[in-house]
C-alpha cells in the first residue's frame, strides 16, 4: 500500500492532476512536492500515518465483498472464468466491486458514515470505467458535497448505486440460469445501461 499511495503522490506531482487527488492528500497535510520541503523522516511519518488510515478504509471493500457472497455465488466465479480478457469480464469484476463498495458494510458506506474526507477524495480519484457508470449519481453527489458539505447526498448516491448494481447482478443471474450469459448478451443487455 505504501507503493500504491507513493504512485498516487507522484500522480499528484504531475502537471495534470485531478483536484480530488490534491484534496485527498491535503486532508493528511501532504502537498505537492512536499518531500522537498520537509525532512525525509517528517515526510515518511506523514505518509505512513496516511497509509495506515487508508488501509482501514480499504479493508471495508473486502468486508463488502464478503457480505455480497449471497448475491454472487459460485455461478459468478464460473462466469468470470468463461470470459477471460474480455470487456464482459471487466464489467463483471467492476459490478462486483460496485456491490462491495456500495453495500451497507462496504467501503463507501464506511467513508460516509465516518465522514472520512481524505478517503472520499481518494475514492473519487480512483473511480473509473464501468464502476463510475454503474453508479452515475455519485459524481454529481460528490460535486454537491464539495459545495455544501452534505454527506447525506453521498449516501443517497451510494444507495442508488447499490440498487442499480444489484439489479444488474440479478439480471445477470437470470441470463446465466437461462444459459444466455454470453459476452454479446452481457454487452447488449447489461453494459448498455452503464454507458449513458
Amino acid at each position: 500500500m505504501q507503493t500504491f499511495f507513493r504512485d498516487r503522490y507522484e500522480d499528484m506531482n504531475a502537471r495534470h492532476c485531478n483536484s480530488a487527488l490534491f484534496r485527498a492528500f491535503h486532508e493528511y497535510g501532504i502537498s505537492r512536492d512536499m518531500h522537498k520541503k520537509i525532512t525525509c523522516s517528517q515526510f515518511e511519518k506523514l505518509f505512513s500515518d496516511m497509509v495506515k488510515q487508508e488501509i482501514t478504509t480499504l479493508i471495508y471493500h473486502e468486508v463488502g465483498e464478503i457480505s455480497q457472497r449471497r448475491i454472487l455465488g459460485k455461478w459468478w466465479k464460473e462466469l468470470i472464468m468463461d470470459f477471460p480478457y474480455s470487456r464482459a469480464e471487466l464489467f463483471l469484476r467492476n459490478l462486483k466491486d460496485t456491490l462491495a463498495d456500495t453495500c451497507n458494510t462496504g467501503m463507501l458506506s464506511y467513508i460516509v458514515r465516518n465522514k472520512r474526507e481524505g478517503s472520499l477524495h481518494f475514492y473519487m480519484t480512483l473511480l473509473k470505467g464501468f464502476r463510475k457508470n454503474i453508479m452515475p449519481d455519485i459524481i454529481p453527489a460528490y460535486h454537491d458535497y464539495l459545495k455544501t458539505g452534505n454527506w447525506e447526498v453521498l449516501d443517497e448516491a451510494r444507495k442508488s448505486g447499490y440498487k442499480h448494481a444489484k439489479q444488474l447482478a440479478n439480471r445477470l443471474k437470470d441470463l446465466n440460469d437461462q444459459f444466455k450469459a454470453t459476452p454479446e448478451t452481457i454487452e447488449k443487455e447489461l453494459m448498455i445501461y452503464t454507458t449513458h
